[in-house]
């Protein structure tokens, strides 16, 4: 599994299940994991809301809508 943990990031093909442990952590130190596709464009954020609605459905939910200018 690829993990980012400077820039708190997550590979868009991750399953959920895999990275479950690391995203509570990141997301309630942090508040925002970054999702990436596999060649390091950013697609998207995960934060409190998405990971509230990750556990609901049992999958990667992300927030494609929002823009983040350190990638």
């Amino acid at each position: 599994m690829y993990l980012n943990k400077k820039f708190k990031s997550i590979i868009m093909d991750e399953e959920y299940e895999d990275i479950k442990d690391y995203l509570f952590r990141a997301i309630y130190d942090d508040r925002t994991v970054y999702v990436i596709d596999k060649e390091g464009h950013y697609k998207g954020c995960i934060g409190r809301t998405e990971l509230k609605q990750c556990e609901i459905e049992n999958r990667v939910i992300i927030n494609n809508r929002s823009k983040n200018s350190s990638f």
